[in-house]
């Protein structure tokens, strides 16, 4: 289910992108802090 939720995600980032071109590099800073930021936390909670 959260494979299904995480497609859902990139398409609307993709639409996005291709709607809004001025804000790509904005977008692409917010998605790399955000995957970065999931990533320290699943191995946080790993960790305990």
């Amino acid at each position: 289910m959260q494979n299904l939720e995480a497609m859902k995600i990139i398409l609307e980032i993709i639409v996005i992108f291709l709607t809004f071109p001025e804000y790509a590099p904005l977008l692409a800073l917010v998605v790399v802090v955000g995957t970065f930021y999931s990533l320290f936390n699943r191995e946080d909670k790993g960790d305990k």
